[in-house]
């Protein structure tokens, strides 16, 4: 979803990020069946996303820009854990605030 839309579509941001996880979720499904803990730092940032995604994409998360950048935001402060076995906690949980630092600085740029 192009974020940089002055207008905040609630509706298409919610599509295209349920289409991202699901994405995820296949991604990393395939790593995991290939690799099991032997992963890459890819499956680890997969999965971190997965499961940041996974929270923020609740119907209420998508009511405003702001309410979703706010949501971004407090998984940076509380990451989730993972829903997979990982390799490490401390990798997961760095790439997962590396991935949603990235994502409220595309959406800080759109308000």
């Amino acid at each position: 979803m192009s974020s940089t839309d002055d207008i905040w579509d609630a509706a298409a941001e919610e599509r295209h990020w349920r289409e991202e996880l699901e994405m995820m979720r296949n991604g990393a499904d395939a790593i995991e069946e290939k690799a099991g803990l032997k992963t890459t730092g890819f499956y680890i940032v997969c999965v971190g996303g997965l499961d940041a995604a996974t929270h923020f994409t609740k119907p209420e998360c998508f009511v405003s820009r702001v309410a979703f950048v706010t949501e971004l935001r407090r998984l940076v402060t509380e990451p989730t854990a993972p829903s997979r076995p990982v390799p490490s906690v401390v990798e997961y949980q760095r790439a997962q605030r590396r991935w949603l630092e990235g994502i409220i600085r595309e959406y800080d740029q759109a308000s």
